[in-house]
């Protein structure tokens, strides 16, 4: 943190997990996963390369704001800044531990920003999940088309209405799932954040893919296959 009384102050915090398996070498793995997505998610909007460590990313935030003090200008009061990464434990079963990460700040402009990272990590070895180690080869069209029959309907659009209609930015054609997802009991997660297929105001977008819907496109053994079979055969699942 940084404070001055004639001025303004600048606080940054940053949690997350220090996380212990059975395994010495999977804890280093997992544990250097979540601080590169932790510190890969300060940019600051000039950063052209993350920063390599949480104290780096809370110096330069720091410094950012003190730069701004030492410019020429008539303001005599600037608005605090605050800038803070929290991680969550979104689920831990089945060999998967997945993870969300809340990037949130306000440097003085019209609003504060919240970027969401989600993140899911095989707990035997500590490596990241992708979709590549979930899907078949050449999933993408199908992904896109499932994934846009599931927003529709977890969004409530009805039959007819277009997404741009409903107030999106992208038409039906332009509508891809990115990779900003998380395993979770019931499906596969998908995060769009601010502004990257809606206005401001809409806020984060998700959208569940639920097991069932990805039929014929999940590998047999994938880091989901178990997920899958037990989403099958309960009915409070969608």
């Amino acid at each position: 943190s940084y404070f001055d009384r004639s001025h303004g102050s600048a606080r940054m915090e940053v949690t997350y997990p220090v996380l212990r398996t059975d395994s010495s070498e999977t804890d280093a793995a997992l544990n250097a996963n979540v601080l590169t997505t932790v510190v890969g998610l300060y940019e600051n909007g000039v950063n052209s390369v993350p920063p390599t460590s949480v104290v780096q990313a809370m110096r330069d935030f720091i410094h950012t704001f003190t730069s701004q003090l030492d410019q020429p200008s008539s303001r005599t009061y600037f608005p605090p800044w605050s800038y803070s990464i929290t991680s969550h434990i979104l689920f831990n079963s089945d060999g998967v531990l997945s993870m969300r990460y809340e990037d949130f700040s306000f440097e003085g402009g019209a609003h504060p920003n919240t970027v969401y990272q989600n993140a899911s990590y095989v707990r035997t070895t500590g490596s990241i999940i992708t979709l590549d180690d979930i899907l078949k080869p050449g999933y993408s069209g199908k992904l896109n088309a499932i994934g846009l029959e599931a927003f529709r309907r977890d969004h409530g659009i009805a039959a007819g209405e277009t997404l741009q209609q409903a107030g999106y930015f992208v038409s039906a054609s332009d509508f891809k799932l990115n990779t900003n997802f998380m395993i979770t009991k019931a499906g596969l997660l998908f995060q769009f954040n601010q502004y990257e297929i809606a206005p401001y105001y809409f806020g984060a977008q998700q959208v569940l893919i639920p097991y069932g819907d990805l039929k014929g496109l999940l590998l047999p053994n994938s880091p989901v296959a178990s997920l899958a079979a037990a989403a099958a055969n309960d009915p409070s699942l969608p």
